[in-house]
């Protein structure tokens, strides 16, 4: 896994708060600057290149693409800064000059998505402030459906779906609760609702499968909660707690997000302060059994604050993989920007991983990949099965090592650097800290 390109729109004063990247040739952003709105169309293998609209008096909360009836492309939702009324930004991904915006007579525009099925075909549903979901028909640009569901209160924060069903997150409803709105497409006047103090926060993303069988959601508490409804069985969400991990991985979950080409949802999670960055975790994809396993990767200490993930498939030799992903903070450094990582579990054609580490360093140390479950609290693996290489000291230095891939789908990676690593007993003195440790990453042949 390597750093491969990283952007920070210092000269805009941008601050993100969305990003779409789901593309091998383009990739959007959204952004905030003083009473400003910035659209981004950013070239998707070079993130130098790229183009921005600034659009006054708007603060912008989320970005999709989705090509309407009406020949827009990209859309943003959020609210007019002045009058707090939902505000919705349709752009000519050809020509950001050429758009547009429709003020909603609701306030507060949170979140956005283009559902498919039921009434919603050809529609963007838009969440609002006081629980109100407002459907644009991008066809003649009327309003095909505004309902206030629950009785109102809080916003509508996220919005997925499966087949049949709508998921609308909404947090703090009441002074302790936040409540989860399961909406039928065909008929959005039946809905299922669910209310917990667990919902009071909840994380600003949510996704569903490609095939739309299950969507996921996430709290924003300690520890996170990853919820998963099933479209065969609404009535039922089923939920899992993420594991204590002592570095603090599994608490304040700010969303989850699927990285389309693996179909593998991954939960983005703000523990690790302050020694570690951002924390990332997926599961086993069967739910049904009593156990579920869960995998952890941890990002270095310096990226913090994602707000947004994509996930792409590449076709040029930047990435020994072939495959990426990007990563928007709100802040990066002094200001928004995106981050382009090497994806590290995504093997699209070979059968290799290549696992690499970036130092800067005045010791040498051992790098080891090894199949298994490994124990951070006691440095051991469950399955002897690795490869290593050892690290000289010096200065801006790479070292990589491949990794052999199973023929039988998953494999869990621990990935570690330890100081004098026993090969024979698995033991280390101590972890190397100048580089990402304790990783757990997973490899699967597509």
């Amino acid at each position: 896994m390597r750093l491969l390109q990283e952007k920070e729109f210092k000269d805009e004063k941008a601050i993100l708060t969305s990003l779409y990247a789901v593309s091998s040739d383009y990739i959007y952003a959204c952004a905030a600057s003083g009473n400003d709105a910035f659209v981004f169309k950013i070239n998707a293998k070079d993130l130098s290149d790229y183009e921005y609209k600034k659009i006054t008096g708007i603060y912008p909360n989320q970005i999709i693409y989705y090509s309407g009836l009406d020949g827009y492309d990209i859309r943003v939702i959020g609210s007019e800064k002045t009058s707090e009324y939902a505000t919705l930004i349709n752009l000519n991904e050809d020509d950001l000059d050429d758009y547009e915006t429709v003020g909603f007579t609701r306030k507060g525009g949170y979140s956005i998505l283009a559902p498919s099925g039921g009434i919603f075909d050809g529609c963007l549903a838009c969440g609002c402030y006081d629980s109100y979901l407002v459907v644009y028909d991008t066809s003649d640009g009327s309003i095909a459906l505004d309902k206030q569901y629950g009785g109102g209160g809080g916003w509508i924060q996220f919005l997925t779906e499966t087949k049949n069903w709508l998921i609308l997150g909404a947090p703090a409803v009441t002074s302790t609760e936040g409540r989860i709105y399961v909406v039928h497409k065909p008929d959005p006047d039946i809905y299922y609702q669910y209310t917990s103090e667990l919902f009071y926060s909840l994380g600003s993303s949510a996704c569903s499968e490609k095939n739309l069988e299950c969507a996921y959601f996430a709290t924003d508490t300690y520890p996170a909660y990853i919820f998963r409804v099933n479209n065969d069985d609404p009535s039922s969400p089923l939920y899992i707690s993420l594991p204590t991990t002592n570095y603090g991985f599994e608490n304040r979950a700010t969303g989850v997000f699927l990285d389309y080409y693996q179909n593998t949802p991954w939960c983005v999670c703000i523990g690790g302060y302050p020694d570690y960055g951002d924390s990332f975790w997926t599961w086993d994809s069967d739910w049904s059994g009593g156990s579920i396993t869960l995998y952890l990767w941890v990002l270095p200490k310096d990226y913090k604050n994602i707000i947004g993930c994509g996930f792409s498939p590449h076709d040029f030799d930047i990435s020994s993989t072939y495959s990426v992903r990007w990563f928007a903070h709100s802040v990066y450094k002094d200001y928004g920007g995106i981050a382009m990582w090497e994806n590290p579990l995504s093997v699209l054609s070979t059968d290799k991983i290549e696992v690499c580490a970036e130092y800067d360093a005045n010791v040498s140390f051992d790098l080891v990949a090894a199949f298994g479950d490994y124990n951070v609290d006691t440095g051991e693996f469950g399955v002897k099965e690795f490869a290593h290489t050892t690290a000289p000291s010096g200065q801006n230095k790479e070292k990589c090592l491949t990794v052999s891939l199973s023929d039988k789908g998953w494999r869990d990676v621990g990935v570690f650097a330890g100081k004098n690593f026993d090969s024979q007993n698995f033991t280390f003195e101590e972890l190397y800290s100048a580089i990402i440790s304790t990783n757990l990453i997973v490899a699967r042949e597509s």
